[in-house]
């Protein structure tokens, strides 16, 4: 939110040099694209959530899927708005006000914006996915960069040094935008590689405790098979006991001694 407020004041800053026309036609214009991100702002909440859920089970091919399906529906949403935007901008911009002057300027700022959705979303979606495997600090280091250096630097550029005029702005934000997006898949691209050969290196081992042998012969070259000893009569009687114990019965020396005398040859589990 901080990085968010401080890279309208840096936009507005140097499109105020412009006049009120172009400040109030960047606030409406912006508002429209805001409303066309709505949908990729829920799938960015469930990239975050399924990620980490994915990542910390140790499942690589559902943190893949999961970015690979969240995108996918996120491209077809942020086209259909895309079209939308760069077709009928001087409609969308009535919507919210009847100034012929901001109708004017404002369809240049909506057609670049048209064009960047998918960009948005690359950055909203790839860090969501870069967060869930707890790698926070990607966001915050991006953000400075695209939203505050990278605009101060290519506005202060076109505007002051090369005296461009209020397109060389919306060039800007295209620019900041698209570099922050090709950033953010080069990076989550070497991150899930990272994660993927991490995964293949790691070994896993299962347990099974079973007086039961498998008899699969499949089976014979991926097990160890480690024989443990049937309990004595010493720990049969202190297994009874604590059976005993637990269901409340009162049992006598003999009987103690003869349950543990017929339970000889039992496993723990049968003798429970």
């Amino acid at each position: 939110i901080l990085f968010i407020s401080l890279n309208f004041y840096v936009i507005l800053h140097f499109i105020s040099d412009f006049g009120k026309t172009s400040v109030a036609a960047y606030g409406v214009s912006t508002r429209i694209v805001q409303v066309m991100l709505l949908p990729s702002i829920g799938l960015n909440t469930a990239a975050l959530s399924l990620t980490g859920f994915n990542f910390g089970a140790n499942n690589h091919e559902r943190v893949n899927q999961t970015w690979r399906t969240c995108f996918n529906y996120s491209l077809l949403l942020t086209t259909s708005g895309g079209i939308l935007l760069f077709c009928f901008p001087e409609f969308l911009l009535r919507l919210f006000t009847d100034s012929e002057a901001i109708i004017e300027v404002g369809p240049t700022l909506l057609r670049v914006e048209a064009v960047l959705l998918t960009a948005y979303t690359t950055i909203f979606l790839g860090t969501s996915v870069i967060q869930g495997h707890k790698q926070p600090m990607f966001g915050m280091i991006l953000s400075i960069y695209r939203l505050i250096v990278a605009p101060v630097i290519f506005f202060w550029v076109f505007t002051e040094i090369l005296g461009y005029g209020l397109n060389s702005i919306w060039v800007g934000i295209f620019l900041t935008t698209a570099s922050g997006a090709l950033i953010t898949w080069f990076y989550l691209n070497r991150t899930l590689k990272e994660l993927f050969f991490s995964l293949r290196e790691t070994s896993y081992n299962l347990i099974l405790s079973s007086h039961l042998l498998p008899s699969s012969d499949e089976l014979d070259d991926l097990m160890t098979i480690i024989n443990l000893p049937l309990p004595d009569l010493r720990e049969l009687t202190t297994l009874i006991k604590r059976i005993a114990f637990n269901t409340d019965s009162d049992l006598s020396k003999q009987d103690l001694n003869e349950l543990a005398m017929a339970s000889s040859g039992l496993t723990e589990i049968k003798v429970k």
